[in-house]
């Protein structure tokens, strides 16, 4: 499951946001591809990269800035 666009996470960035934990996110039914993280809820920038990131239901998924949509779901 996740995005395969030429927009693709890189590894680096993989291996950030599983050995960089933020303060998981419960949401109802778990992440899903396209769902907005509510504001409340802090994400990290992916250092070097306009990635951003945050841990739903303690699961990393990779964020779009600016609309906080999930737009990767890592396994």
């Amino acid at each position: 499951m996740g995005d395969v666009s030429e927009d693709a996470p890189t590894p680096e960035t993989r291996t950030y946001a599983l050995e960089n934990r933020t303060e998981s996110v419960l949401l109802d039914g778990g992440p899903a591809m396209g769902t907005v993280i509510p504001e409340t809820a802090p994400v990290q920038a992916v250092p070097n990269t306009q990635n951003q990131y945050v841990h739903v239901n303690d699961r990393p998924v990779l964020v779009e800035p600016g609309s906080r949509k999930i737009i990767h779901i890592y396994e």
